[in-house]
């Protein structure tokens, strides 16, 4: 092949309409566990992230979650926060578990100043199923006078980008950076009082990344550690979403 055809050949193979794209979508979250737990019961499972009411009982809706933070007033006195994440479990129900202590690191340090303290909550007081009064029962045995619960998940994906068409028209030994593999994290978090059970936050955090590799490579390992970076990103941008938040809130009154 001509050396002055080469640059030619490589733009109309950049260019080429059959290269892939990403199309992945938010992934879909549910934060069931943002609810009035006045009349709740502890143990009972229900769909979605944590508890339904038992039968008669209504699900707090959006309109209440705005009216109790817009009457949430100034914050009064220092806010101790423990933090769980809401986990899919293959019974049916939803697991709380403990923070990892990287992740609550990110996490503390995204609030910043703007609470007295950051601390999850050892998985031997959280219970099997998601119910909040137990949640704000193990909240408590920490010293925490607030609880944030959030709830993440992530898409994931590999598509062929352009230069992989140089794959079929002068390298067919696929070892160009012809595969990009991406990961859609999403995450959602309420901040409760632990005293009230009244919600006085609700924080969210997207995160995209992706990274290229060979056309040939498995895009198993990199779509693992994209996910393990997106997951940790996720939960700093929930942090510094609810640090902007923290400065309107009080806790521990009704």
């Amino acid at each position: 092949m001509p050396p002055r055809f080469l640059p030619l050949l490589l733009s109309s193979a950049l260019l080429a309409g059959c290269a892939g794209s990403s199309e992945l979508a938010r992934p879909r979250l549910d934060l069931g566990l943002i609810q009035d737990a006045s009349s709740a019961e502890p143990g009972f499972r229900g769909p979605g992230v944590g508890i339904e009411k038992p039968a008669g009982g209504v699900r707090v809706s959006e309109e209440d979650i705005r009216l109790a933070m817009e009457s949430a007033g100034p914050l009064e006195g220092p806010v101790r926060v423990a933090v769980v994440e809401i986990t899919r479990a293959w019974e049916g129900a939803n697991r709380p578990t403990s923070v990892s202590p990287e992740e609550l690191a990110a996490f503390r340090e995204a609030l910043g100043g703007s609470v007295e303290s950051v601390q999850t909550v050892p998985q031997m007081f959280l219970p099997d199923a998601a119910d909040l009064p137990t949640l704000r029962y193990a909240a408590a045995r920490v010293g925490a006078n607030a609880l944030f619960v959030f709830n993440r998940e992530a898409n994931e994906g590999t598509y062929f980008n352009a230069w992989s068409n140089l794959n079929w028209l002068i390298l067919p030994i696929f070892c160009v950076p012809g595969k990009t593999a991406e990961v859609y994290a999403a995450a959602e978090g309420a901040l409760i009082d632990v005293a009230t059970s009244r919600v006085r936050a609700v924080a969210a955090a997207d995160v995209r990344l992706d990274t290229v590799i060979t056309t040939a490579a498995s895009s198993r390992r990199p779509l693992e550690e994209l996910d393990r970076e997106g997951r940790l990103k996720s939960v700093e941008l929930l942090g510094l979403d609810l640090g902007r938040q923290v400065g309107s809130l009080r806790v521990g009154q009704k």
